[in-house]
């Protein structure tokens, strides 16, 4: 559980370096730091963990980001 955007990939990379990669990421499109758009980019963008499954959840949905979080 990350409380802030910015410790969600370190965790990721560390989990995944030891061999205990996570099969599934809960991300909220309001995390504080980093939204969750721009961390579930990230972590499509980095080849090691592109596969990891993303669900996002809208806690307070704006017009739009439904579509976003497909």
């Amino acid at each position: 559980l990350m409380d802030n955007g910015a410790a969600v990939l370190p965790s990721l990379q560390e989990a995944q370096q030891q061999q205990a990669p996570f099969a599934l990421v809960l991300l909220d499109v309001e995390i504080s730091q980093l939204d969750g758009f721009q961390i579930a980019r990230q972590i499509k963008a980095l080849p090691e963990l592109a596969a990891t499954k993303i669900v996002m959840l809208p806690s307070f949905a704006e017009v739009g980001q439904g579509t976003q979080c497909r």
